[in-house]
């Protein structure tokens, strides 16, 4: 039987957070209108907005990448954002989710206006 204390699985995750906020700094969250397409597929449409990830994108705890200050991207086309994908710096696909599972301050967007996630948490 195999025993592993606590504090080592928290550092373990801790471990984890700490990566996921290195491969989010640089990257971005793009807000696209529908439809979404299938996990990791070509959008069909442009993207109405790009929330840009910091380097510090989060505070990593074993708790998972906390993402509490809002951070804001312009919006370059007016829409409604349907869903977004996670992209890495070199704009590489992480992740894909409806908008319902992101915390913006709105999901109606007009061109020129900025667009704010307010929080998350990466685990």
């Amino acid at each position: 039987m195999i025993e592993i204390s606590q504090a080592f699985l928290d550092t373990l995750a801790t471990a984890r957070a700490e990566a996921a906020a290195a491969l989010l700094a640089g990257g971005a969250v793009v807000c696209y209108p529908a439809p979404r397409p299938a996990a990791g597929g070509a959008p069909q449409g442009p993207a109405l907005a790009r929330i840009p990830f910091e380097p510090g994108v989060g505070t990593p705890s074993p708790a998972g990448l906390a993402i509490t200050a809002p951070i804001a991207g312009q919006c370059v086309a007016s829409g409604d954002i349907a869903w977004a994908r996670i992209e890495t710096s070199a704009g590489a696909w992480l992740v894909d989710l409806d908008a319902a599972d992101l915390h913006l301050d709105r999901t109606a967007v007009q061109a020129g206006a900025f667009v704010r996630l307010l929080s998350g948490v990466v685990r």
